[in-house]
């Protein structure tokens, strides 16, 4: 009975974990590994479920010990019944969303449609057309430029997190759906050093705002992040000071954030 309760218990939170990927929204960043997972117990579950019902307690009760059932069987049965559907199952909807990107919102295969158009489109930050009213237009897609700050895991030429930070319904999947294209322009503006080697500097950021059919710059603002940690940030550390180091404050990714957000949206038929 404890292999069947188990079992159930495995199943329920494995199907739970499926409910929660397939609805959320925005969805996890690993969405294919997570629900490849959530199928794996599933799998698990319904093996030791198996199990429990064969165990002899139960058997006898049903079957009034007329069948002998061998632990090779039960092994057997319960790999064919749970576990090897289990893994086969993740492993097809793993290669659902990365090998073949047939399942749209997998944070990998969005990056792999858009390598080929990041040139394109930081090439757009040397437009010199302005908009007077500030707009988004249709779906937008969010790149990284400037420094690159792997604290804060901002990378240029690259789909911005960002991108994956930003209501569903605003987000293009494929350059096919872009209206809109946002730059963030990161830099690093140096502080003050806690020692020689180890520096500490505050981030920020300029948003410019492209309508890409019209070739338009239709909003630009710049951000500003937190102070680094003071020096007391040191305390009990035990620098080395033959490495050199960087400290970052803050980043303003949560104000870009609001700011793109709350753009007024503007119907592509207007145009």
């Amino acid at each position: 009975m404890f292999r069947i309760i188990t079992g159930i218990f495995f199943a329920l939170v494995g199907f739970l974990f499926l409910y929660i990927n397939l609805s959320a929204s925005p969805p996890p960043s690993d969405k294919a590994g997570n629900i490849s997972f959530a199928v794996v117990e599933v799998g698990i579950g319904t093996c030791l479920i198996l199990w429990g019902w064969l165990h002899r307690s139960i058997r006898n009760r049903l079957f009034d010990n007329k069948i002998q059932i061998s632990f090779g069987v039960k092994l057997s049965l319960c790999t064919l019944v749970g576990i090897l559907p289990g893994f086969v199952g993740s492993m097809m909807i793993y290669a659902l969303f990365h090998v073949f990107c047939i399942i749209e919102g997998d944070r990998s295969c969005i990056e792999k449609s858009f390598e080929s158009n990041i040139s394109e489109y930081a090439s757009m930050l040397q437009f010199n057309k302005f908009s007077n009213e500030s707009y988004i237009v249709g779906k937008v897609v969010v790149v990284d430029l400037g420094e690159r700050i792997r604290d804060a895991l901002i990378f240029p030429n690259k789909i911005s997190d960002v991108q994956f930070l930003l209501p569903e319904k605003m987000r293009a999947y494929k350059p096919k759906d872009v209206g809109t294209v946002i730059l963030l322009n990161w830099t690093k503006e140096y502080v003050f050093s806690y020692i020689p080697t180890w520096k500490a500097y505050r981030v920020g950021c300029e948003v410019t705002v492209i309508d890409k059919n019209n070739t338009t710059i239709t909003a630009r603002r710049a951000f500003k992040g937190d102070d680094p940690p003071s020096e007391e940030y040191l305390l009990g550390r035990n620098p080395d000071y033959n490495k050199s180091r960087e400290t970052f404050g803050e980043t303003p990714r949560r104000d870009v954030i609001t700011y793109i957000e709350t753009l007024p949206q503007r119907d592509g038929a207007q145009q």
